[in-house]
C-alpha cells in the first residue's frame, strides 16, 4: 500500500473513532490506531526534516489487517470516509 492511503485516511479514521462500536470493534480499531501510529509518525517526521511530500505519499509501507464493522443507520459517514477507510475496515452489512 502507498503512504498516501493511510494519511488520506487519517481523519475519517480519527472520525470512526468517535462513533460508539460494540466493546469487540472499538477493542480492534483501537489495536489498529496503534499499528498505524508508526507510519503516521514516519511521515509527520519526514515532512518536518524537509523530505518531499509527493516522494512520502509514494512510499510503500505495509498492509494492515482489516477490521470488520458492522454497518448500522446511527453511523454517520460520507461516501468519501468509506473510500478512505477501505483499505483498512471490511463493512459488513446485517444478513436479512
Amino acid at each position: 500500500m502507498k503512504m498516501s492511503r493511510l494519511i488520506n485516511a487519517v481523519e475519517s479514521l480519527q472520525k470512526l473513532a468517535n462513533v460508539d462500536l460494540p466493546l469487540d470493534t472499538a477493542y480492534k480499531l483501537k489495536k489498529l490506531f496503534g499499528n498505524l501510529q508508526g507510519d503516521v509518525d514516519f511521515y509527520v517526521q519526514e515532512t518536518q526534516k524537509g523530505t518531499d511530500r509527493k516522494e512520502l505519499l509514494n512510499f510503500d509501507i505495509d498492509d494492515y489487517e482489516k477490521i470488520d464493522i458492522q454497518i448500522n443507520n446511527s453511523t454517520l459517514l460520507s461516501v468519501n470516509d468509506i473510500e478512505a477507510l477501505e483499505p483498512f475496515v471490511n463493512f459488513k452489512s446485517e444478513a436479512k
